[in-house]
């Protein structure tokens, strides 16, 4: 079908993503650092690489808004919190990550 389109998907996975990553952002003080990357996976990875193999095909273009939301959990919880706060920095120039984009090749 040419009028086929990922779009609403991505918007609807970006809009999920967001708000595991608010769910992160209010229980990260109370758990030890230990449980940090535990907590990334299950939380927002999980919902990131479900079905990946049907929709990771898609322009880079059309998954950017989702790197996004993933730069900003990472740097949330990973660290470089004056970058995440000011939002002058990214997590990109900061640290290698392995990212959404990556996986899509």
């Amino acid at each position: 079908d040419d009028e086929l389109s990922w779009k609403p998907h991505i918007e609807s996975l970006n809009c999920k993503l967001k708000s595991a990553c608010g769910r992160i952002y209010r229980i990260k003080n109370c758990l030890p650092t230990e449980l940090y990357k535990q907590i990334y996976h299950t939380l927002f990875e999980s919902h990131l690489t479900f079905a990946i193999s049907v929709w990771g095909g898609v322009s880079h273009r059309t998954i950017e808004q989702l790197f996004v939301t993933q730069k900003k959990c990472i740097r949330m919880l990973f660290g470089d919190t004056a970058a995440y706060q000011n939002k002058l920095k990214t997590c990109a120039r900061t640290r290698p990550i392995t990212c959404v984009i990556s996986q899509c090749k």
